[in-house]
């Protein structure tokens, strides 16, 4: 009996899951938790970010990656980037809202789903993201102080000719 239940249950999954295409299939790996999730053909991850940032941050993966940006839509609850790669086949990247800044983001590439393609542009936008962070900004180095015995050098004059403007060597035929 209880073999029973466990078929239906795993049916029941298998249909939801079947009847599910494109964008919706984020809502199935909502609790898939940190990495990558491949289901149904896409690549699923959970970013960090607004689903305008990552948008931008998957348009700039497109054209790292020599990708044409087909279309390009964002809101505040969710965006959707379209791509071709020379072989014109179509990218998707979904990005559906989960809170303030974070997003569930599913990568689709041709009609089956390519793993190693959609697995590269999830690390490219995942990378166009920390770079365009502002944490991410190193900081300018200190200047050096001065210390007492040290003075500060102070920027030579140019050498200048009979009326004051500065001299320009002659030089050769042969360039010396």
């Amino acid at each position: 009996m209880r073999f029973v239940e466990m078929a239906a249950v795993v049916g029941a999954a298998c249909i939801i899951s079947i009847s599910l295409g494109g964008c919706a299939v984020i809502a199935v790996a909502a609790g898939a938790g940190a990495g990558i999730s491949y289901i149904n053909g896409a690549s699923v991850t959970t970013l960090e970010g607004s689903p305008e940032q990552i948008a931008v941050a998957a348009e700039q993966a497109f054209w790292q990656m020599q990708m044409v940006v087909v279309s390009s839509t964002s809101r505040a609850s969710q965006a959707h980037v379209i791509g071709r790669t020379a072989c014109d086949d179509k990218v998707e990247v979904c990005i559906e809202a989960r809170s303030c800044n974070v997003a569930d983001v599913s990568v689709r590439a041709g009609v089956f789903g390519d793993q190693y393609l959609q697995n590269r542009v999830l690390s490219a936008i995942s990378e166009n993201l920390t770079a365009s962070a502002p944490e991410a900004i190193a900081p300018e180095p200190p200047l050096p102080e001065l210390s007492p015995e040290q003075p500060a050098s102070e920027p030579t004059p140019p050498e200048t000719g009979s009326e004051g403007e500065p001299m320009i060597e002659p030089q050769h035929e042969d360039g010396r």
